[in-house]
């Protein structure tokens, strides 16, 4: 099974992209998954920075799946990071073991096109991955890049007024 879009997972916790590569596996979806494990990682490979200059291992990703809290750059410096180099286009979708309004709001206002909280069981997982690739990756209404206010940010929006 050859693999289809590239997903670069930013990360600290390997556990947490362990599971997000099984998800991926077990709903068959045959995307490449690609894990750095912090924000200066994940500029490096976006960048093409050794060591992940060889674009043939280390293919531009089509989505950047980014978590929050992580060392060397957390998911919102990564993101203003990304506002400061134009050139760079790929969408980013935030994970987070919370879901702060705020932190909801920020990731908005930084870029990301949706924010999802880290489910805690594998068949959670698995409806997110299965969620992601609809929506950015193979489906047939394909949502763009740009940044929108999704679901779970108004929902949560709604719960804080």
């Amino acid at each position: 099974m050859a693999p289809g879009k590239t997903v670069l997972v930013a990360d600290d916790s390997e556990d947490d992209f362990l599971l997000l590569r099984l998800a991926f596996q077990r709903a068959e979806l045959a995307h490449l998954m690609v894990h750095v494990e912090d924000g200066h990682h994940a500029i490096m490979y976006l960048e093409g920075i050794s060591p992940f200059s060889d674009r043939q291992r280390f293919p531009f990703p089509d989505l950047l799946i980014l978590d929050v809290q992580m060392p060397n750059g957390n998911g919102f410096e990564v993101l203003s990071a990304l506002r400061e180099r134009p050139l760079i286009q790929v969408p980013v979708v935030m994970f987070s073991s919370s879901n702060i309004v705020r932190d909801v709001q920020l990731a908005a206002e930084l870029g990301a096109i949706h924010f999802f909280t880290k489910p805690i069981s594998l068949a959670g997982t698995i409806e997110l991955a299965r969620t992601v690739d609809e929506r950015w990756l193979s489906g047939p209404a394909r949502e763009s890049a740009r940044p929108v206010r999704g679901i779970s940010v108004e929902a949560k929006r709604r719960r804080s007024e």
